[in-house]
């Protein structure tokens, strides 16, 4: 219980700090939002370096959200998006969830911007490109 409750102070605590220190933006379309991610990130099978990132949505036929996280060296990420959690108002600010267990940093979840829609992240359909 005691651990659930730090990893839930530190989801918050990250969510803040991701939000009013790290410089998401939102990139003009519900399709692009950039991320600074300050320390390594643990995003499915694989860690994202900390650093700049440009998140994009593709949704594929049969309405599947798959979100890309490109580097700024060029390298990408492809999370497909393993649940959606409706919300009864759109996000004010685009948020990056994040939770701490030990020294790793895990992404939980995206909230975009004018949407209601939170995206969770299945860390077993993921893939590892290079661009």
């Amino acid at each position: 219980m005691k651990n659930a409750i730090s990893r839930f102070g530190y989801t918050c605590a990250a969510a803040a700090l991701l939000c009013a220190a790290t410089g998401i933006t939102f990139a003009g379309t519900m399709n692009r939002v950039t991320v600074n991610l300050p320390e390594d990130t643990i995003a499915g099978s694989s860690t994202l370096a900390a650093g700049t990132y440009t998140i994009t949505d593709l949704e594929p036929a049969g309405g599947v959200h798959v979100f890309v996280f490109r580097s700024e060296n060029g390298k990408q990420v492809t999370l497909q998006v393993g649940a959606t959690e409706q919300s009864s108002e759109p996000s004010k600010t685009s948020v990056l969830v994040l939770s701490r267990n030990g020294a790793q940093v895990r992404l939980n979840k995206l909230l975009i911007e004018g949407s209601s829609l939170g995206y969770e992240f299945d860390g077993g359909r993921q893939n590892d490109s290079r661009k």
